[in-house]
């Protein structure tokens, strides 16, 4: 009986070619549409899971009211707003505030090189768990002009230029 209603199914598509096109490819627009869904949303639920804290971990955004009666929604927020969220909120463990991702110019002495990097408050590491390959995550970063790099700049840049030897991660 089955074999019977594929003889006919295919009777059916080639007898009606255009409708079988259009329904075939309607079928295979909506399981792709399905498929890339799904994965962002895994993807999006999968991020950055690998924190100690990832529970805990909220980012704050904000509406931006426009002149022209639109909003604006972005992670942009005010500094002042750190210490108005670790004073006002005694729930609040930690904050810490991240910059969006920008270009600076490292140099060490006749070698320069831009890269992209953020700028974060002190308390970055406390809140997120990066591994570090060397220093401290309890005083990394609380000096003004302290940096934290990452281990392919370390190797693109200063290992580069022979000033600077990794350690084994």
């Amino acid at each position: 009986m089955l074999v019977n209603h594929f003889k006919t199914a295919l009777r059916q598509i080639f007898k009606h070619k255009g409708y079988a096109l259009i329904n075939l490819s309607g079928l295979v627009v909506g399981l792709a549409s399905c498929i890339l869904i799904l994965m962002w949303v895994a993807d999006e639920l999968n991020m950055d899971r690998f924190h100690t804290k990832a529970d805990r971990i909220y980012q704050v955004w904000r509406n931006m009211y426009q002149a022209d009666g639109s909003v604006s929604t972005t992670p942009g927020i005010p500094q002042p707003l750190e210490e108005v969220l670790r004073t006002t909120y005694p729930e609040v463990e930690d904050v810490t505030g991240v910059s969006w991702e920008m270009e600076f110019l490292f140099r060490l002495d006749e070698n320069a090189s831009y890269e992209r990097g953020r700028y974060a408050s002190p308390g970055f590491f406390q809140v997120f768990s990066f591994p570090l390959i060397a220093g401290d995550a309890g005083t990394a970063l609380t000096e003004i002009h302290s940096v934290a790099i990452s281990e392919r700049l370390a190797k693109n840049f200063l290992a580069r230029i022979g000033q600077v030897r990794l350690l084994a991660s």
